[in-house]
């Protein structure tokens, strides 16, 4: 009973903290991953600008300048095996030209260091490269040179306030189809060892070590025991078993 007490108390201080990886590390990014609020049996959601249906999101662009996916129809796997993804560019009607975006402007705890994290999935076509507009300065990031194929991009980030606006999108000027694909954008903390130096330089430099490829030293790295389903996601799983335990 004290070992299940135990789990009980280490699974609900994790928990009760939004967006704690099994890493330990605070994703301050709301949804980041798109996995709430699909209410629909629908494969795909057509979403245009205004639209706030995606929780923590706002939809700007043109009308259905978004498809939300539901990674269970066939469409590309997310990077991290979850369910659902975004296509930045919609395709209700492709010869409207409709490129897309999200946007969020996400609360820090302190001006500083961060880093921004987002997955993009495209192919060799150069059109199927996205926007990361950051308080309003953008960095052009591109899938990976693999077609259909998921590649991490980080940006460090030096905030001058406690609130970030984040806006990812697919430039007008691009004429595929459909792409690029979008999945598990999160923001955390970029200097995690308080040395006044960005974590991502020194991971570059080869001063800190980075193992796993998350853009988080592996010194600041620490395991969740909260992810009782060992799945690297602290979320309704474990809540799930949890409740079992207990």
């Amino acid at each position: 009973m004290k070992q299940i007490e135990r789990i009980v108390a280490a699974a609900l201080a994790g928990l009760v903290v939004s967006g704690v990886h099994a890493d330990g590390v605070v994703n301050y990014v709301t949804n980041g991953g798109f996995e709430d609020g699909y209410d629909s049996a629908s494969c795909i959601r057509y979403l245009s600008d205004g639209s706030t249906a995606i929780p923590g999101w706002t939809v700007v662009g043109g009308s259905f300048c978004i498809d939300w996916l539901d990674g269970d129809c066939g469409y590309p796997a997310a990077p991290d095996g979850s369910r659902y993804i975004l296509d930045l560019k919609g395709s209700l009607c492709p010869s409207c030209n409709n490129n897309g975006g999200v946007r969020q402007v996400v609360t820090v705890p302190d001006a500083g260091q961060y880093v921004l994290v987002v997955d993009i999935y495209s192919s060799s076509d150069p059109n199927d490269s996205a926007i990361i507009s950051i308080d309003g300065i953008e960095t052009e990031v591109f899938g990976s040179t693999e077609k259909q194929s998921w590649k991490s991009h980080a940006i460090s980030i030096t905030a001058s306030s406690t609130e970030i606006d984040v806006f990812i999108y697919s430039p007008d000027e691009h004429t595929s189809a459909s792409l690029p694909l979008l999945d598990n954008v999160r923001l955390f903390n970029g200097d995690c060892n308080n040395d006044g130096v960005p974590d991502l330089e020194q991971i570059e430099q080869g001063i800190l070590e980075d193992t796993d490829g998350s853009f988080v030293p592996d010194i600041c790295e620490t395991p969740c025991s909260a992810d009782l389903s060992h799945d690297d996601v602290v979320d309704a799983t474990d809540l799930g078993l949890l409740i079992i335990a207990w």
